[in-house]
């Protein structure tokens, strides 16, 4: 598997995807479509049972979707699979019902579209030090649309839901354990890669008929086609206003247009002060 933004190992019945793309992982056009191509080779390979994504870059796991139109970008408006859904949202519904067992391991932050990824995964992990996730689409006017608020409900009930995707702040690995938003939280990324090798490689010996038929069984409670349509429309019509548009375009200027820079490591804090004043927090 050749890709610009991911490198593959197979072990057995485990594939390793890593994402490395710039210095922090913006999720963009180049790295949807490695993402698309991706999926769909394993989803013609009967050999796969397990897909674990990883990142190469120490502090972040995906930084976050990029949202600002680019005149290269050779994606089509609409996901050829799903024609009802954008082509990212598609890429995630695509993910959501891929017929293997996937985990994420976020050993670094994971914002935004990082968090819809992530939660479209069956399984997510993270470190005690170092993984911070986030839903910001709040700040700048939009909601997490790309199934990520969805599965948020699901893992962690209504209330929690409603607390970190009201807020649109940083929330460390522990207090995402503890809520269900991630299956463990580890003291380091040496334990955690090997709870994962040893997870990865026991379900990777039973047969793919039986994880297809137990992701279907579980699938089957929530996130159907309908769903995604649903979000896709609403957050078709928010990013549509101009004051949006307006604070995506000033939310990257904060974070130096998305590049390794305090503002992106501590994007929770960095963005507040941008469209609030100390007086209205």
């Amino acid at each position: 598997m050749g890709f610009n933004t991911i490198t593959t190992i197979q072990e057995g019945a485990v594939l390793k995807a890593t994402i490395n793309d710039g210095d922090i992982n913006v999720l963009n056009w180049k790295m949807m479509s490695d993402l698309n191509e991706l999926l769909d080779q394993i989803k013609d390979d009967s050999t796969i049972k397990v897909l674990v994504f990883y990142s190469s870059i120490k502090e972040f796991f995906i930084a976050h979707l990029d949202l600002m139109p680019r005149s290269e970008s050779t994606l089509p408006e609409m996901h050829p699979d799903y024609p009802t859904l954008g082509y990212f949202f598609g890429l995630m519904y695509k993910l959501s019902v891929l017929p293997i067992a996937t985990i994420a391991v976020m050993n670094g932050r994971c914002r935004g579209g990082g968090n819809d990824l992530a939660m479209e995964c069956d399984m997510r992990f993270g470190t005690k030090d170092n993984t911070i996730l986030m839903a910001p689409e709040v700040v700048v006017g939009l909601f997490s649309a790309g199934g990520g608020g969805r599965r948020m409900v699901e893992v962690m009930g209504t209330g929690k839901a409603y607390e970190f995707l009201y807020s649109g702040t940083d929330v460390d690995a522990v207090t995402a354990e503890k809520c269900g938003w991630i299956n463990q939280a580890f003291d380091n990324e040496e334990d955690m890669t090997k709870h994962v090798d040893k997870l990865s490689n026991r379900i990777g010996k039973f047969n793919l008929s039986a994880l297809n038929a137990t992701k279907a069984c579980i699938r089957s409670i929530g996130r159907p086609l309908e769903g995604f349509e649903v979000d896709f429309k609403a957050f078709v019509e928010l990013i549509k206003r101009p004051e949006v548009g307006q604070r995506i375009g000033e939310a990257l200027t904060v974070v130096k247009g998305g590049t390794y820079c305090e503002e992106e490591l501590n994007l929770g804090e960095s963005l507040m002060p941008q469209f609030f004043s100390k007086s209205s927090s």
